[in-house]
């Protein structure tokens, strides 16, 4: 099969072919595919763990109604699973970082480590990650270099599947409204219909504000003003028993203040500066799916688009010498992916995939000092297009013992254009970069009975080498592909029926040429490579359910990433033996809930994280120590109404949520919130 892949609606053709043609395939009986399964439907509180986890790396997490409007976003996700830790710029996901068992992307030039689907739209780039995760119910975290085999988009550090509610038996919908300090004020409307032989569709509209918690005490204002839009909706239709049909429509709108930036050495709520900034970014994604049974087995393919843009970004930081920095980015992809599941028969399992994608990335940047002097202008463009196949086999050897071999080829054509006014007009760089990548796993699984499994896996995943955009040493520019050799291996068990669960990994990562980004003088971002990393760590997830109200859910991940080969490209020191950034020691957290079908609920949750470096200099400065944070709520339920209060990191703890070495400024977590929700269901 080819695949078509022009602007416009020709990217649609093979998609549209597919669908035709199914009605031609000899079929079985249909039945749905989803990327991850639904903890829970949007009208009603399920009376069961949050938490499911299992032995190969799995973690679902449910966000039930319960949570507040405002807490629906990365925050959530990082401290409930194991492992994941999601450091938050402030300014969108522009320059966040999403490090999973210490694999991680860096800030600004290179591809993902861990990849996110946001139902069936995968997104290209972290900083194309949207802000807030309202119109979504659950996340599936699947971990390690073993997904190559299963994902079209996917990375090293493993893969977030964002999931929509599916099934809802009748139509209904809720109404969400959230006040509370720093002027928080926000609201969402979901709306289903009733699930029909032949189709139905879910939609979501949110919104959320707050002033900012940042002052400018030289101009008497709110620095990190924010707000945002976000629309959510899936259509499916069922023409005929073995044929499915859905379209995914995503939006999402900031218009926030400037960056929440502090310097480090000031306290971090205060700031004086002349100049304050703004964080404008728009962006959209769709997707096209079908589905379709055959007689041996199950063929799903998806058609995506994204257009992400930021314009502008700006902001103004006392340096020296004081900067006033402006970008306009965007990014622009389209996919196809494709797979094929066998319908299991004589102790076989397997599937095959393929994957195209062609993005394009363009960013202009304006530096000038005290806002007029001009310092820098540069502007770049990369354009990337990717090809794989993938898929896996499985065989069970004898009763309970199952033996998976998958495969993954894959190979990433970067073409890079660079062009500089300000400083030196010569520094202009074209250049272009294939990185070609052949990754097998193999995994052996163990059904020891029907309540406890184990599994025992290596594999092997990779990321694409690229290009640094605003370096004045054309040299550095180029960066070589991330390759990570993975042992994996895990147990978890059930007890009375899912009373009791726990799921227990342990993970040894051989990691070759490991992407870190750092200024090493300004304005110079580049990519290095670290030649050998290691990471060694352990995860272990736990749910309790002593009755049909009360839920109890912990979580333990310990992470020790070492460069253990690396010297500063420019000065030659050797950090060989420090820890590598971006990554704390450990994460953890407890939730203690008691939410019976009505009447009042409470639950208390706390979580910590292990001490952070944001170089890899292991310098104190750009360090973020250990912290935990404490949150609660207190509500009442009934079948038409919930309204509950709530409060966030009860304890005002002070720590940075990002810390940018370059600039010597962090991003500071946020202070001590308090709000109340009523939700309407009908």
């Amino acid at each position: 099969m080819s695949f078509v892949l022009n602007r416009g609606i020709s990217h649609f053709i093979p998609v549209v072919a597919l669908i035709f043609a199914a009605t031609y395939f000899q079929v079985t009986g249909f039945s749905q595919v989803t990327q991850g399964p639904i903890l829970r439907a949007p009208s009603v509180v399920v009376e069961a763990p949050q938490l499911k986890a299992d032995a190969s790396g799995v973690t679902q997490l449910a966000f039930e109604q319960d949570t507040p409007i405002t807490g629906l976003g990365w925050d959530a996700l990082s401290h409930g699973v194991a492992g994941l830790n999601i450091s938050s710029s402030g300014a969108g996901s522009y320059g966040s970082l999403f490090a999973l068992r210490g694999l991680s992307n860096t800030p600004y030039f290179s591809d993902p480590a861990v990849t996110v689907y946001f139902g069936d739209i995968p997104l290209a780039s972290s900083f194309m990650n949207p802000t807030s995760l309202l119109g979504f119910v659950s996340s599936s975290v699947y971990r390690g270099p073993q997904q190559e085999s299963l994902f079209g988009r996917v990375g090293e550090g493993g893969v977030i599947v964002m999931n929509q509610a599916l099934g809802m038996s009748q139509a209904g919908g809720v109404v969400s409204l959230l006040g509370g300090n720093h002027s928080a004020r926000s609201a969402e409307v979901e709306s289903w219909t009733g699930a029909t032989a032949t189709a139905d569709s879910i939609v979501s509209v949110g919104y959320t504000s707050r002033a900012g918690y940042i002052s400018n005490t030289l101009l008497g204002q709110r620095v990190d003003n924010q707000e945002q839009s976000t629309l959510s909706t899936r259509t499916r239709w069922r023409p005929n028993s073995t044929t499915e049909i859905s379209f995914q429509l995503l939006e999402s709108r900031i218009r926030d203040g400037a960056q929440p930036l502090v310097p480090l050495s000031g306290p971090l709520f205060s700031v004086s500066r002349v100049v304050e900034g703004v964080t404008d970014i728009n962006s959209l994604g769709a997707a096209l799916k079908g589905v379709f049974n055959t007689t041996h087995g199950k063929l799903t393919t998806v058609t995506s688009y994204t257009d992400w843009g930021m314009d502008p970004y700006s902001n103004y930081l006392v340096l020296p010498p004081a900067l006033d920095s402006t970008i306009h980015q965007k990014q622009k992809t389209w996919n196809e992916e494709l797979h094929y599941a066998l319908f299991p028969t004589d102790g076989f399992t397997g599937q095959v995939g393929a994957w195209f994608s062609d993005a394009k990335t363009d960013e202009y940047l304006v530096r000038t000092i005290y806002t007029y002097i001009p310092y820098q202008t540069t502007s770049y463009a990369i354009k990337s297009k990717t090809m794989a196949v993938f898929g896996q086999l499985g065989y069970t050897l004898s009763p309970g013992w199952e033996l998976i071999a998958g495969l993954r080829l894959e190979s990433n054509v970067k073409d890079f254009s660079r062009a500089e006014k300000i400083p030196n007009p010569a520094l202009g760089l074209t250049s272009s970069g294939t990185y070609n990548a052949f990754l097998p796993k193999l995994e052996l699984k163990r059904t020891i009975d029907q309540d406890t499994n184990a599994t025992l896996s290596i594999s092997t995943g990779a990321k694409p080498g690229g290009f640094s955009g605003f370096t004045e040493v054309l040299s550095l520019s180029p960066f070589a592909a991330e390759h990570t050799q993975a042992f994996e291996a895990g147990i978890d068990h059930s007890v009375n029926k899912g009373e009791f669960t726990f799921a227990l990994r342990a993970y040894d990562y051989l990691i070759k040429n490991y992407q870190i980004e750092r200024s090493f003088s300004v304005p110079a971002y580049i990519v290095a490579n670290a030649p050998k990393a290691h990471s060694l760590g352990g995860e272990l997830e736990v749910s309790y359910h002593p009755a049909s109200a009360w839920t109890v859910t912990g979580v333990l991940g310990i992470t020790d990433i070492t460069l253990t080969q690396f010297n500063d490209p420019l000065t030659g020191i050797n950090y060989s033996g420090d820890r590598a950034p971006y990554a704390p020691t450990y994460n953890a957290n407890l939730d203690i809930t008691y939410h019976p079908h009505q009447g009042f609920f409470a639950g208390v949750d706390a979580s910590a994280t292990g001490k952070t470096y944001y170089n890899e200099q292991q310098s104190s400065r750009y360090a973020q120590n250990a912290y935990m944070l404490l949150n609660a709520k207190l509500g009442y339920d009934t079948d038409r109404y919930q309204i509950f209060v709530f409060s966030s990191n009860i304890t005002n703890e002070g720590y940075y949520a990002l810390i940018i070495p370059g600039v010597g400024h962090g991003v500071p977590g946020a202070p001590v919130t308090v709000g109340a929700q009523l939700t309407l269901k009908y």
